[in-house]
């Protein structure tokens, strides 16, 4: 078995990319290990549908981009409901080295969606909670102000 590269995957995010929104149909709920937030269900399983016979390769990974992407937009309406709206999304990561990936994350949530330099984005932002919890930082948007954003990502005019 050969390991991709990351040329290997930056070509295929380009012919992922050529196919549009909602890639003819085909749709990927990425459950492959059961589903935490917020559909709480560890028996819940990944699946393909709308299959048909024009569908290539690059309709398969764009559809497992966008259900990934659209299991995170459940996550952050699950937010909005509880602390309010959101106006930036910070990523952090590995996929942010994916133009075409961080594009699609911006046209799903239809916010900017600004890239940081934090090594351990997760770490961090459970820290900054906990410091707003504990009273030490005034309101969840005070902690934005401790991200600093390398490069922002705006969302297109049309929505995913």
């Amino acid at each position: 078995m050969r390991l991709a590269k990351a040329d290997d995957t930056a070509a295929w995010l380009a012919e992922a990319d050529t196919v549009p929104a909602g890639c003819e149909g085909l749709i990927f709920l990425p459950y492959l290990l059961g589903e935490r937030a917020p559909v709480w269900n560890s028996d819940a399983k990944g699946v393909w549908f709308g299959i048909r016979s024009s569908h290539g390769q690059r309709h398969f990974l764009r559809s497992v981009l966008e259900g990934i992407s659209y299991s995170l937009y459940q996550i952050g309406v699950s937010l909005e409901e509880t602390v309010g709206p959101i106006q930036h999304i910070y990523a952090s990561g590995g996929f942010t080295q994916s133009a075409v990936w961080l594009q699609m994350i911006a046209d799903v949530f239809h916010k900017k969606v600004c890239v940081t330099g934090v090594a351990d984005a997760s770490a961090i932002g459970a820290a900054l909670m906990g410091f707003y919890a504990l009273g030490i930082l005034g309101s969840p948007s005070a902690a934005a102000g401790r991200c600093r954003s390398t490069r922002p990502v705006a969302r297109r005019m049309h929505r995913c």
